[in-house]
């Protein structure tokens, strides 16, 4: 589950680079996700500076699951 996105710079200028983030989580009661198994993100965009959208695939290390008594 995506918990947050963020960008750097906050107020980026047409044509600057940009750095995207998303926070993803595991989710419910399941066991840690594999090590080596791709968590991907698709950004899409309104403007289409960076075309429609970037695919992110690139983190693979396992997400355990939430706690006891996390949200």
């Amino acid at each position: 589950m995506v918990t947050d996105i963020s960008w750097k710079p906050k107020k980026p200028t047409s044509g600057s680079p940009v750095t995207l983030q998303a926070t993803i989580k595991n989710q419910g009661d399941v066991p840690p996700t594999p090590a080596g198994v791709k968590h991907s993100v698709l950004f899409t965009f309104d403007d289409g500076g960076a075309g429609s959208s970037v695919w992110s695939d690139t983190h693979t290390a396992s997400i355990a699951p939430p706690g006891p008594g996390s949200p």
